[in-house]
């Protein structure tokens, strides 16, 4: 299970991405409003969508939990400490994991499970409220992928920086250092470069996310409404456009789709999730030839990248294809040893294959691997599984 959190990206198995064979994206766009199609989701003006305010907002509870348990230790490095205790102990808010679940900061915080995302958006305001220095990080993870029910999803990651700010005129007896939150902590252990991104940036993930979860469940005009939020308050999310494209893919609005996501690779040229469904797009519309073209090389490119063949494994488990599935997720172990995923991976290949004392021995590794945190439960639970039955 992964990461994060953040930035739900949906990529169709059955639908469509795509990049230019050159590798260079055009775009004849000038104005990003031309690609807008209102009249198509005539109902998506009836959504109410979350403000910045209520999606970061605490309640009175929350407020309470930074005065009597945070905001009274002095110390910056113990309130930091003490921080990141409550968000993870079982004693404390117990926080589980669900990748599913797009929540506000309240409703993450009394609900305990919400998504990687949600979570991080949770922990930035309590840090802010309690007086310290927040910083929202995107973490530059390879292309990763999930599978939800028929649909593959692209994960990417965000996480806090937090440290606590200096009282005016106040010495700070103590050296306070920068100190990150994640949520995955086998992501923060990989040393990924990382950079900040603002709020805005955030709150347009959140929109992507939830335009995801609609156009899923096939909810299309509530999926336009969050998928348009998101490029209006960050234009240059160049995943958010690629959703869009989707979207119209689905509604079969092909050269629609081929416009938007054009415009996607305008922004972000090495963004090959969009490029695979601009191929299919092509595909649909009759330009086979291209469509091949662009298909191979991304291919031949990703399959540098582990999470590609943890993915390609996912999809062999998917079709019950167990012995190629373990083969792919063998691959991605040679050259990224230290991915949980991969042992996640062959822990049900090999259960699935009857082979009850591997699936053991991977899902200990997943484990041990994964750290502790929410991500960590579903392992545990699998390893206890299994046990039960060896």
């Amino acid at each position: 299970m992964k990461i994060a959190i953040s930035l739900l990206v949906v990529s169709l198995t059955i639908s469509l991405i795509g990049c230019s064979s050159n590798g260079k994206a055009k775009s004849t766009v000038t104005n990003y409003e031309t690609l807008f199609v209102d009249s198509a989701f005539p109902k998506h003006q009836t959504y109410i969508i979350e403000t910045e305010d209520e999606v970061f907002a605490l309640d009175e509870e929350m407020k309470e939990f930074v005065q009597t348990k945070l905001r009274n230790i002095q110390e910056p490095n113990r309130r930091i400490n003490k921080l990141v205790k409550y968000l993870f102990s079982r004693d404390y808010i117990d926080l589980s994991y669900h990748s599913n679940a797009n929540l506000t900061a309240s409703q993450a915080f009394h609900s305990k499970s919400a998504n990687c995302l949600s979570l991080t958006i949770m922990a930035y305001s309590l840090a802010q409220y309690a007086e310290m220095d927040v910083e929202f990080k995107h973490v530059d993870v390879p292309e990763y992928w999930m599978r939800n029910g028929n649909y593959n999803t692209l994960a990417g990651h965000v996480n806090i920086q937090v440290k606590v700010k200096k009282a005016p005129n106040t010495p700070i007896l103590f050296l306070t250092q920068a100190r990150i939150i994640d949520f995955d902590p086998s992501i923060n252990a990989q040393n990924f470069d990382s950079f900040d991104i603002d709020k805005a940036a955030i709150l347009a993930m959140f929109y992507n996310n939830k335009g995801a979860n609609a156009m899923v469940n096939g909810q299309y005009d509530l999926a336009y409404a969050y998928f348009k939020a998101a490029v209006k308050i960050n234009p240059s999310f160049s995943s958010a456009w690629g959703n869009l494209g989707i979207l119209y893919k689905f509604n079969n609005m092909l050269n629609q789709a081929k416009g938007v996501y054009n415009y996607a690779l305008f922004l972000d040229e090495e963004n090959y999730t969009v490029f695979r469904n601009l191929a299919i797009t092509l595909a649909a519309l009759g330009d086979i030839g291209e469509a091949k073209n662009i298909m191979t090389s991304i291919h031949q490119k990703r399959l540098k990248n582990p999470y590609y063949l943890v993915m390609l494994g996912n999809e062999a488990f998917y079709e019950s294809k167990f012995e190629n599935a373990v083969s792919y997720y063998r691959r991605a172990l040679k050259m990224e040893p230290r991915l949980h995923e991969s042992y996640f991976g062959l822990t049900k290949a090999y259960y699935a294959l009857g082979d009850v004392h591997r699936a053991e021995q991977s899902i200990e590794k997943a484990v041990r691997l994964i750290g502790q945190g929410p991500s960590n439960q579903e392992y545990t639970a699998k390893l206890n599984f299994i046990r039960q039955r060896h």
